[in-house]
């Protein structure tokens, strides 16, 4: 079983998300995908005070994979120390599944400040990446294999979207532009708790 850990703060979790974890499962590149919600990513610890509680960033990471088969959400990660550290959560991971082969998935902005990571060279050297675009349209999905190779995976559709900037809408009352990238059972959970709302 080839498993992608596709990590994040998913705050909130939106169709960018759940998009490309589907599409790297429909392209072969891996045979699921474990949404892994991060208690606090160490780079972005400026952000502390916007992140929702982990319970609640996990029920909507659920509402919002709950029609996709092939795509998991893991609370792994909020059960070890913090600030979590990817390398840490893989050695864990790896640990308590020894059978199964993990592949880190991130975005293309993560991998162009890779070095800034936590013993990357570590990740590198013990995971194949894939690499996805972050921009709009077509994107490309590459892998950066643990023995040095690069390939080209293939092409899905781009998601030209952040969380920072549906928690923006979410805090102007731009609804249109929340309910175009948040799944309806998010859209409505978020509404019906006043979250993310000034």
């Amino acid at each position: 079983m080839r498993i992608g850990i596709f990590g994040g703060s998913f705050n909130p979790i939106h169709r960018g998300h759940t998009g490309i974890a589907d599409a790297l499962c429909r392209l072969g590149a891996v045979d699921e995908v474990w949404l892994m919600v991060s208690p606090l990513n160490p780079l972005k610890q400026g952000q502390q005070n916007e992140l929702l509680d982990d319970a609640v960033r996990l029920h909507l990471a659920r509402l919002a994979t709950a029609d996709l088969p092939h795509v998991h959400v893991s609370d792994f990660e909020t059960r070890l120390p913090v600030p979590s550290y990817t390398v840490t959560t893989l050695a864990r991971l790896q640990e308590a599944y020894p059978d199964v082969e993990f592949v880190l998935v991130i975005g293309e902005d993560n991998w162009l400040r890779f070095d800034l990571w936590r013993e990357h060279d570590v990740i590198r050297t013990n995971y194949d990446i894939v690499v996805y675009g972050r921009n709009g349209g077509t994107t490309r999905v590459d892998v950066y294999r643990k023995d040095g190779t690069t390939a080209l995976l293939g092409n899905v559709e781009g998601y030209d979207v952040s969380s920072t900037e549906v928690r923006q809408a979410l805090c102007n009352g731009q609804w249109s532009y929340a309910e175009k990238w948040l799944h309806p059972a998010v859209c409505r959970y978020i509404r019906t708790n006043h979250l993310y709302m000034k």
